[in-house]
């Protein structure tokens, strides 16, 4: 039935998007490689929950001060935000953050570290299913 609605041209840019999405995902978790090859590890303290607006409400975001390896404090807002709040104030986290660019730190948690990589390369997964599989479909039990 999905190869009925796809047709050909439409399968094969499903295959192909999907295709593009796990490459991107590839090369995000080789960046993500190169970065965490290089990055400093530490622990800072979350001193505020930034309240970020969108459109499903509000979610918050943990404000984070760390001193870096000169001894200097640091302070950055993570770029992953939730609802609930995924941290209290005073609550202990671990930081990752570039020698070069101390002021980039993030929160070295899974969902920051793996979270995009695996959204892509899920998404990538079923586009390529989908377009594939459409494809196979109509050529075995559909004709052309």
């Amino acid at each position: 039935m999905t190869s009925r609605r796809l047709g050909i041209p439409g399968s094969i840019l499903f295959a192909v998007a999907g295709c593009g999405l796990l490459f991107g995902g590839y090369k995000w978790n080789s960046h993500e490689r190169a970065f965490y090859a290089t990055a400093i590890h530490t622990t800072g303290r979350v001193t505020e929950l930034v309240a970020k607006q969108d459109k499903n409400g509000t979610r918050f975001a943990p404000r984070v001060v760390f001193a870096d390896a000169a001894g200097r404090s640091i302070s950055f807002v993570s770029s992953v935000s939730s609802k609930p709040a995924a941290y209290k104030v005073g609550d202990s986290v671990k930081v990752v953050y570039s020698p070069n660019l101390p002021q980039n730190a993030e929160v070295d948690s899974f969902f920051t570290r793996w979270g995009f990589i695996l959204i892509l390369g899920f998404m990538g997964v079923i586009f390529v299913f989908l377009g594939f599989g459409s494809i196979v479909s109509r050529v075995f039990y559909g004709g052309l």
